[in-house]
């Protein structure tokens, strides 16, 4: 018990006592050498009985702190001090009052390198390791801490010692080492196997477009490419179908193809081919689940989705959340004929053995939701079914439209609000869902958890919190409007005098708004679309009259522009603090595009108390990519997003951070 008794007699000493007897000893000196010895022997008689008191309150005081620690804190009993001292954790005892170490075991001083602790307020010893969480109430420090190379676990509670004469909290600190089990966890993370789906996007178009001697050298090429990215990694690849690859890799290297933006993407296109067309693959990576069966499935979802926002991009579903890289190149037109007709023949099956159907778009229902509503009722008229319209009339972006089709016949009592869907739905209903994939975009998104079948016709690039488990899914991202893919639906399951001319209209403006006046994301199928709609009696006068405003609305718009300041030189970005429509905000992008050298605007504004971003470009940004980092979505062209709980400022800035991104992560100058 020696060294036991030579760190009590640290830990006790006394600042006022210390103070006192130095200032007694001052006096004792000169007494010596005064004639009178009586006060220098009184003076030493004094010094001696303070020593002694002082040493026996230190004593005193010890036993009861080894008492209690040996007793309570340790919670055992018959515990000798060599074995206290031992003890197989690193111990400290802690007074709050200055943070100070009263007592600590050989294994803390080991631990902090042998240094002097006793006396030294903690902070000194470990920095990193605030006191403040045991006060709070917590047991178990949230992070490890660090000495030398090795980490610790911190615990620790709190006491008091009234009876030693040692007053206020005190705390007891015990620190397991962690460093072996931290480096096992991590060994196992590290790898953790990951699966990614690889698919050839375009394989039927260029293997068209290639002569078939070369067919198998263009095919060994990217077979190549494949494997050569993912054995670099330690992964392994194995080809699946002829267009499709399966690979298996660590998830260290996950984190190595992420910190790349999976560069396959862009190394498959340098891929010298005979066609005209660039080799571009999706990749669905799935990682995190439990068993490797569910981190397949999240791969194959993950490759489905990328497909549906139009391929040439990589997906990773981490649980159910999702991530997004690539998706930069140009989309090309490669719908055909057949899957349309095939798409309007299972849609109108589907119809057919429903007892009625519920239509429903996106909030703020604008041209192509309200006119591709029009063509899905159209169809539930043709198949004799009734159908409603689920809308917030007085949310509307077109008005005009709305009203025209409310007078037509057949549509007297078919827009609803969501109460009334509800009721009118059964188990045998169907609800369609146009011109928006994701669920909390949608006019009602309580109604998707209350029907069983549920078709989605989208245009829009699939995004995270997409609607699931459906019916129908018919999602085209290259078509330029919803109206367009409903159009050439329509053509095959309803009989061409059947469309009355308000629906034409109606879905002829749809086509105009998306496609900005046919200038923007326009192809064949598009004009196609639009010569039908004409044929059938679309009055395109009154398609432009579905986009004209109030004076005020245009007043707002002129407003909203003349905030507008560029950002990077080809980025512009208009701000307004006041509520303004989501239309008028729209609108107001669009004009921006008017100023030369601007390939993509952007306005931020509030509308029904919520911070929302409208984006617009003429192809060469991907505005979807930029504001779906934001939380929003749409296609590459148009996107929007929707804040809560921000401020316009805060929400500016995270845009300008955005398109930096953009900008640094591109390949291409923009």
């Amino acid at each position: 018990m020696e060294k036991m008794d030579k760190k009590t007699s640290q830990i006790f000493r006394d600042s006022g006592f210390n103070l006192c007897f130095f200032l007694l000893i001052l006096f004792i000196v000169p007494s010596f050498f005064l004639e009178n010895k009586i006060f220098f022997i009184a003076e030493v008689v004094c010094a001696a009985i303070l020593l002694i008191y002082h040493r026996t309150a230190v004593n005193k005081r010890r036993k009861a702190l080894d008492k209690y620690i040996k007793e309570s804190v340790i919670n055992q009993e018959n515990l000798s001090g060599s074995l206290m001292l031992s003890f197989p954790l690193p111990m400290a005892v802690i007074l709050m009052e200055n943070k100070s170490i009263v007592w600590a075991n050989e294994r803390f001083t080991a631990m902090v390198q042998n240094v002097h602790v006793f006396d030294r307020p903690f902070t000194e010893i470990c920095p990193t390791l605030p006191l403040n969480w045991v006060t709070e109430g917590g047991s178990v420090f949230p992070n490890d801490i660090t000495f030398g190379d090795r980490s610790y676990s911190v615990s620790g509670n709190l006491f008091t010692m009234e009876a030693t004469g040692m007053r206020g909290l005190m705390s007891v600190l015990y620190f397991t080492d962690l460093t072996d089990l931290r480096a096992v966890s991590r060994e196992y993370a590290d790898n953790r196997t990951v699966i990614a789906d690889i698919v050839w996007d375009n394989y039927e178009e260029v293997a068209k477009n290639t002569p078939d001697s070369s067919r198998s050298l263009l095919t060994a090429h990217l077979d190549e490419a494949v494997n050569a990215w993912v054995s670099a990694e330690g992964g392994i690849m194995r080809k699946s179908e002829r267009d499709r690859f399966l690979l298996l890799f660590p998830e260290k290297a996950y984190a190595a193809f992420a910190e790349r933006n999976f560069d396959l993407l862009t190394r498959v296109m340098e891929i010298p081919s005979e066609s005209s067309m660039p080799i571009t693959i999706s990749i669905g990576v799935g990682r995190g689940s439990a068993t490797l069966a569910e981190n397949m499935q999240a791969a194959r979802m993950a490759s489905e989705m990328a497909l549906s926002r139009g391929g040439n991009q990589a997906v990773v579903r981490t649980g159910t959340n999702y991530e997004f890289f690539g998706g930069r190149a140009v989309e090309t037109e490669r719908r055909s004929q057949v899957r349309s007709r095939i798409m309007a023949t299972v849609l109108k099956d589907l119809i057919n053995d429903s007892s009625n159907v519920i239509i429903m778009s996106h909030r703020v229902a604008d041209p192509d939701s309200i006119g591709a509503a029009a063509g899905v009722a159209r169809i539930a008229m043709e198949c004799d079914k009734e159908f409603y319209i689920v809308l917030d009339r007085n949310r509307c972006g077109c008005p005009r439209i709305v009203d025209s089709l409310a007078a037509q016949a057949g549509y007297e009592n078919a827009f609803i609000d969501a109460q009334s869907a509800l009721v009118i739905g059964s188990s045998r209903s169907l609800l369609v869902v146009v011109d928006t994939s994701r669920r909390d975009y949608t006019e009602a998104p309580e109604l998707i958890d209350s029907f069983a079948r549920i078709a989605v016709i989208d245009h829009h690039r699939r995004s995270a919190g997409y609607i699931e488990n459906t019916a129908v899914n018919i999602q085209e991202t290259v078509a330029s409007s919803t109206c367009e893919m409903i159009c050439e639906m329509l053509q095959y399951v309803v009989p061409v005098d059947h469309i009355t001319p308000v629906e034409a209209t109606a879905m002829l403006a749809g086509i105009i708004l998306d496609t900005r006046g046919f200038t923007v994301k326009t192809g064949s199928r598009a004009f196609e679309a639009a010569a039908f709609l004409r044929r059938v009696g679309a009055d395109t006068v009154g398609a432009k009259q579905a986009f004209q405003g109030s004076a005020r609305d245009y007043l707002e718009k002129t407003r909203l522009a003349g905030n507008a300041e560029t950002y990077r030189e080809k980025f512009i970005i208009a701000t307004t603090r006041s509520d303004t429509d989501r239309a008028v905000a729209a609108q107001a992008a669009d004009n921006l595009l008017d100023i030369y050298g601007i390939l993509a605007s952007f306005t931020v504004f509030v509308c029904d108390g919520e911070v929302c971003v409208s984006g617009r470009s003429l192809g060469q940004v991907n505005v979807q990519l930029i504001l779906e980092w934001m939380g929003g979505g749409g296609q590459t062209t148009s996107a929007g997003a929707q804040l809560r709980g921000k401020t316009i400022t805060e929400v500016e800035e995270e845009l300008r951070r955005c398109i930096d991104r953009y900008i640094e992560s591109s390949t291409t100058q923009v």
